[in-house]
């Protein structure tokens, strides 16, 4: 998803950049239980016919199926947020606060748009200054990427207007 915000004077400009979340955590949750529930329907089944070495590897699969669902499910929840002042850009990314934070300035800040390799590969955004690259919105999809450089374009357009603050 990406999200576009520019502030009423005009100053500062967000984007924001999340990943498709096709399933909430409670969906989830309650997919796990179900699953669990007629496995381990199965595995007493299989208990009660005196082959009790299934219930375990059950609970084993079991325990390894919630791993797998939380981590994608965290995976979700990763945020970026680009912010454009007529000073600075920054790149900010974490899951429910910022971990990561790279500020360049935004007069020698370059946005670059790789093609891909093969068609079945997406295009690279990546913002490159002073020897430095980030990549940003590796998780869209090709047509959010297309609306991310779309986005992208926009703000660097309205703040080429826009001179920095004479300190």
């Amino acid at each position: 998803m990406v999200a576009t915000e520019l502030n009423q004077h005009g100053t500062q400009g967000t984007i924001i950049l999340q990943p498709n979340r096709s399933f909430s955590w409670r969906d989830n949750v309650w997919f796990l239980v179900g699953i669990s529930g007629l496995s381990l329907m199965i595995g007493l089944m299989f208990l009660l016919q005196g082959f009790w070495l299934i219930l375990p590897f059950g609970i084993l699969e079991l325990s390894l199926l919630g791993a797998c669902l939380y981590q994608c499910a965290r995976f979700t929840h990763l945020q970026e947020v680009i912010t454009f002042t007529p000073e600075a850009l920054t790149i900010e990314r974490g899951y429910g606060k910022p971990d990561k934070r790279h500020e360049f300035h935004r007069i020698f800040a370059q946005i670059f748009v790789r093609k891909p390799l093969h068609r079945w590969y997406g295009s690279k955004v990546a913002i490159r200054s002073k020897g430095k690259e980030v990549e940003v919105g590796s998780f869209l999809s090709e047509d959010e990427r297309k609306s991310l450089i779309k986005d992208l374009r926009s703000m660097v357009s309205h703040f080429e207007g826009l001179r920095p603050s004479q300190s």
